[in-house]
């Protein structure tokens, strides 16, 4: 079977992606929609700066929503839950690189709910940041484990090669601690994500959900980083941590660390604890017997590189599963385990 695919938005990792689409022969790209207008109205294949694939690109919703397809590949910065729902009614699935669709987390995702009913289609929030380590690798290691007690997920992203507006207009990279120490919006925006994937982890467990809070902490540079965007004394890193409680004791723990330099000013934040090396995860779960983990990504084109082409492979990886899952909300304890969609004999 066949399956049609409509890339929206155009990034790095969406570009990643278009080449994977190609190279797989049970899928078709129909469409793309383009956030800036400068990208609308061109060939796919200028985008990805390959050759012409005869798929134009559109720049706005509507536009869209009129592509008939099975799926959206949807690669926006962060969750705009109204286009989502509009795309979902269209009957169209969907596939995000962000984990913050837990239902039981946010009100509005009843609405993302009813969106699936009335399109008779799914939705899923995966990709490896939220993802990987915060879902699919616990819940796998886990299942070695006759009780867990406690899980803790450690990340160490080196962002270099990153998409700079990615990284210092959405991460904020450069900006004054203190502004973001102060800014309680930007803080929700980038643990909401990671608030939801670890909720799911503790309840997929059979943990009672007492609460979830969060930590921020900041690094800052030493010198001037991403070719002077990026001031010495301005934020250079960045420390998310999560945790979820369960009868008043930590069950689920996340520390999250973004880099662009390995050799940042860490005294403005006291937590600040590099265990695993850069571009690394650690999982360690305590129980019933403990188990410990550790993964990295690697790449020609380096950490950042790597990063994109695993976010995008988990999306292009999960199309199957997704059409064909039952209608409404998915997540890493629900959906199919996924794999490589391998065409061994097809060139990269």
């Amino acid at each position: 079977m066949s399956y049609r695919v409509i890339q929206w938005y155009t990034g790095a990792i969406a570009r990643e992606q278009i080449g994977m689409i190609q190279r797989n022969p049970e899928l078709e790209l129909v469409g793309a929609v383009v956030h800036h207008e400068e990208k609308a109205g061109v060939d796919v294949g200028v985008i990805t700066k390959s050759q012409a694939t005869g798929i134009t690109t559109v720049g706005n919703l509507d536009a869209g929503l009129a592509i008939d397809a099975d799926v959206v590949l949807y690669n926006a910065p962060f969750e705009r839950y109204d286009e989502i729902i509009r795309i979902l009614e269209s009957g169209k699935n969907v596939i995000t690189p962000s984990a913050a669709f837990y239902p039981k987390s946010r009100p509005e995702l009843g609405e993302i709910e009813a969106a699936c009913k009335k399109g008779g289609v799914s939705l899923l929030g995966t990709g490896v940041n939220p993802g990987f380590a915060g879902d699919v690798l616990p819940l796998v290691a886990s299942s070695l484990c006759a009780s867990v007690e406690t899980i803790h997920i450690q990340e160490v992203g080196e962002l270099t090669g990153w998409d700079p507006f990615l990284l210092t207009e959405v991460m904020k990279f450069g900006r004054e601690v203190e502004e973001l120490q102060q800014d309680a919006s930007y803080f929700d925006l980038m643990t909401n994500s990671f608030q939801q994937s670890c909720r799911m982890l503790a309840e997929a467990l059979n943990f009672d959900v007492d609460d979830v809070t969060t930590r921020p902490g900041f690094a800052r540079a030493k010198r001037d980083l991403l070719d002077g965007r990026v001031k010495q004394g301005t934020v250079g890193g960045i420390h998310l941590q999560v945790v979820v409680r369960s009868n008043g004791s930590p069950v689920v723990t996340e520390d999250l660390y973004w880099l662009l330099d390995k050799d940042l000013d860490l005294t403005q934040d006291p937590g600040w604890n590099l265990d695993p090396d850069a571009g690394e995860w650690k999982i360690e779960i305590a129980g019933h017997p403990s188990v410990k983990l550790g993964a990295t990504l690697s790449s020609p084109r380096g950490l950042g590189g790597a990063g994109q082409i695993a976010t995008g492979a988990r999306m292009v990886n999960s199309i199957r599963d997704v059409c064909e899952a039952a209608t409404g909300i998915l997540t890493a304890a629900t959906a199919p385990l996924p794999r490589c969609w391998n065409f061994p004999n097809v060139a990269r």
